[in-house]
């Protein structure tokens, strides 16, 4: 359910009168997107300061001189109406329930460029090879940082050649070498990365994002370079980096067709679910349609290699089965009544009612041991259901994939110091797998990584180094920007007893990050 935006019932200005509210759309600490109460166009502005709440602006419409209160969705002022969620590839608190303007939504122009797609690649040559070929000495490391030995050399050999001053005058630019670092991530020369990020250690190579958005990561995947990927990777490359359209390198490796890419961010924890700022995830930019085709059109140096549209194939049957397949909850004609059931039920005083119950969804299990769970938040947000065990292989829409989410309990249980159980079930799994794989886990992982920042404390002083980590590192400074604890209440519905394993890691996850989940057996 979406609503509109919020009354004006602000502050009161010099005059008396009470300031309109401009609900909050996105934010983050640079940039605001607000919807204007005069024009009910989205506008965009900068974060101000002091106090979060509170702040006034000026429109950019011009409809009128008068301000507005900026209005964020967890005040008492929208909290009734509208919630928020975080989302971490882009780096912003996201507001839930609220109907966007309709030019937001409108894909009608896409071919005259409102999406902007060449520039979250632009300077890319796309014509380039995917065989991941390294170039051996043509890069600036054999001619700059391994040619002299400084601290060694003598009088008579120090005569530098104009060319190598030249050189060096050059590289003690940051901006010079940042741009020499990012070439070298799009031709793929590995050598001349390892040179930079050992000769410049203070460099923020890895961590640079362009005007775009983009990063080093997203710029090795459109090329294919699956090599470089991983070590920008192993260097702490941001596999989820979303840019200023929401793109990702999985996205980008989807478009062009980069399947050993596409294969490594897959494995290493790239999200597959992650939407850009039009709600398209890397599924839809590996579909072959009009669309996409014409996306990569637009690159006039891009030229379609042979292979090219069996690679995108390869890439579009890998993420095809995290993609929801058509299920009784969306497929039932609505004049076709659902399957159901009727329930009798007694009161202690004998007398009974018989109650039907329809049924939403149904779900495929392998076997009967299996246990199901969903995720509800009210009805801003999608019901999301997990399933226990760590075999992937669930054909129905928003149930959590199950090794990817196993993973993430894992991380999450060693982040908060929670001691998850050995059991003879993990095999050759790592330990503690069995209790990590259960439903209600993952659900709570999800809850949490979809609405809360983990404290920097409990990050700094873990041992575990994975993408949990990484992630919400880099997001310490939204920390401020919201409440401390998400007003989103979480039920957890189970189709079996919750074990204790399960109830202490929710006792545990309430001590150490104060989240509360009512569990209930259904």
């Amino acid at each position: 359910m979406t609503h509109q935006p919020p009354p004006s019932n602000g502050l009161l200005d010099n005059r008396g009168r009470q300031t309109p509210l401009a609900l909050v759309v996105e934010w983050n600490n640079t940039l605001l997107r607000i919807i204007c109460p005069y024009c009910q166009k989205l506008h965009h502005h900068g974060p101000g300061r002091g106090e979060l709440t509170g702040q006034t602006r000026v429109p950019h419409c011009g409809l009128t001189r008068s301000s507005y209160q900026l209005c964020y969705p967890f005040e008492p002022q929208a909290a009734a109406q509208y919630s928020y969620s975080i989302d971490k590839s882009r780096g912003r608190f996201v507001t839930v329930g609220v109907a966007l303007p309709d030019e937001e939504d409108d894909d009608s122009d896409d071919n005259s460029g409102e999406d902007d797609e060449s520039n979250t690649e632009e300077g890319s040559d796309k014509s380039l090879k995917e065989d991941d070929t390294e170039d051996e000495g043509s890069g600036f490391a054999a001619n700059h940082g391994e040619r002299r030995d400084p601290e060694n050399e003598t009088v008579e050999n120090n005569k530098q050649l104009p060319s190598d001053a030249i050189l060096e005058e050059l590289f003690r630019d940051p901006v010079y070498r940042q741009s020499c670092f990012t070439s070298s991530c799009i031709t793929n020369d590995l050598r001349d990365v390892a040179f930079l990020l050992k000769r410049y250690k203070d460099d923020p190579f890895i961590a640079f994002r362009d005007d775009d958005g983009v990063n080093c990561v997203a710029l090795a995947a459109m090329e294919g370079h699956d090599k470089m990927v991983q070590f920008l990777h192993e260097n702490g490359g941001n596999l989820n980096n979303a840019d200023c359209h929401g793109r990702t390198p999985l996205m980008e490796a989807a478009l062009w067709g980069r399947p050993k890419v596409a294969e490594y961010l897959l494995r290493h924890g790239a999200d597959p679910y992650a939407k850009d700022y039009k709600k398209r995830n890397a599924y839809f930019y590996s579909t072959p349609s009009r669309k996409t085709a014409a996306m990569r059109k637009r690159f006039v140096m891009y030229q379609e290699k042979p292979d090219a549209e069996t690679n995108r194939r390869t890439v579009f049957m890998m993420l095809q089965r995290f993609e929801p397949v058509t299920t009784p909850e969306n497929s039932t004609d609505l004049n076709e009544p659902k399957p159901g059931y009727f329930v009798t039920q007694y009161t202690p005083y004998g007398a009974s009612y018989i109650g039907y119950y329809e049924q939403i969804v149904a779900y495929p299990v392998p076997d009967s041991y299996k246990t199901l769970a969903r995720l509800y938040r009210g009805n801003l947000f999608p019901i999301i259901s997990a399933a226990s065990g760590w075999r992937t292989g669930f054909a129905v829409g928003s149930v959590l994939d199950n090794r990817l989410w196993r993973d993430y309990v894992l991380e999450l249980c060693s982040l908060i110091g929670y001691m998850l159980p050995r059991d003879a079930k993990d095999g050759w799994e790592p330990p503690g797998s069995y209790h990590a794989c259960h439903a209600e886990k993952k659900l709570i992982a999800y809850f949490i990584n979809e609405h809360s920042i983990l404290p920097h404390n409990l990050l700094e002083n873990s041992p575990v180094r994975g993408e949990w980590r990484r992630q919400d590192m880099e997001l310490q400074h939204l920390v401020p920007l919201a409440p401390k604890l998400p007003p989103v209440k979480a039920t957890i519905q189970v189709s079996r007893e919750v074990c204790s394993d399960c109830q202490n890691f929710i006792s545990h996850v309430q001590y150490v990050l104060g989240l509360s989940f009512t569990v209930q057996r259904c």
